[in-house]
């Protein structure tokens, strides 16, 4: 299966059939509406998950599914972007040998 890495965490969009794999937890990021874009790119959020599954003891993200959502216009009168970048997935650990 394919994936795609970020700080040592590999990314995949669907789910992992490893007997090697034990799950973690649920993991997200959103852009904060009050703050200049913490999130600019599809990068910032990779790397913010990858810090979280870090955290939590984990290497590998599953079921990663990520966008951009509008932020409708009264809020975007407050924000500095009118777009937020999210992410999600599933934090899992696959031991290497």
């Amino acid at each position: 299966m394919e994936f795609t890495e970020t700080d040592g965490v590999r990314f995949y969009e669907g789910q992992v059939d490893s007997p090697k794999m034990e799950t973690l937890g649920p993991i997200e990021f959103q852009s904060r509406l009050w703050e200049s874009a913490e999130a600019k790119n599809l990068s910032d959020v990779k790397r913010n998950l990858a810090h979280q599954a870090k955290t939590l003891g984990g290497n590998v993200i599953v079921e990663f599914a990520y966008g951009q959502k509008s932020v409708g216009f009264l809020k975007s009168m407050f924000s500095r972007d009118e777009v937020h970048w999210f992410g999600r997935g599933v934090v899992a650990r696959i031991a290497e040998k």
